[in-house]
């Protein structure tokens, strides 16, 4: 009484970049496996992770430009760069015209930069969870969605924290193009 689909993609880019310290390097993995279930019914869950890591070369001056084009900054680390993560998991339900959708999502972005000034460290780090659900009835779709989010900017300079919790409730109609053409 059931049936499955799947999709699978996987992605890799890298290369050495035109100066010193200034390679990338991004590896991207979607899996979203879809379940019939019968009896109008069907399971889906998705998968999403994203890293990527790039080198941070720094300002230099003209006069290093004409020297070597290709060169760091003076103060620049090897170590000096920017690396970002996304991992997402969804989870999806329906049933004739009740659909739902429960989610996590976590994000990491965070640099490392180094000039005359000294060692600057930023990094933004935020989770997220939450659901939705909707009925859809003829043209008429209502809803109804939560979303809590965390969120933390760890630094050189401090740390700052902030939590939102959202809720709220939809009503969409679809229009056909026989309403365009009055």
């Amino acid at each position: 009484a059931g049936g499955g689909k799947y999709f699978v993609d996987l992605g890799k880019e890298r290369f050495d970049g035109y100066r010193e310290n200034s390679e990338h390097d991004e590896t991207t993995v979607l899996v979203k496996l879809d379940h019939a279930l019968g009896d109008d019914r069907s399971l889906g869950l998705s998968f999403n992770n994203h890293d990527s890591k790039s080198g941070i070369s720094g300002p230099i001056l003209k006069t290093a430009v004409d020297q070597n084009p290709r060169q760091k900054n003076e103060y620049a680390l090897d170590s000096d760069g920017w690396n970002n993560k996304l991992s997402l998991y969804s989870l999806n339900y329906q049933h004739g015209s009740f659909m739902t959708n429960v989610f996590s999502e976590s994000r990491v972005q965070d640099s490392v930069m180094t000039g005359q000034w000294g060692t600057s460290d930023f990094a933004l780090h935020s989770n997220s969870y939450g659901a939705t659900t909707q009925f859809k009835s003829g043209i008429l779709s209502l809803g109804a969605e939560y979303r809590k989010d965390e969120v933390s900017n760890p630094s050189t300079y401090g740390k700052k924290e902030l939590t939102t919790n959202t809720w709220g409730t939809f009503a969409q109609a679809e229009l056909g193009s026989e309403l365009l053409n009055l």
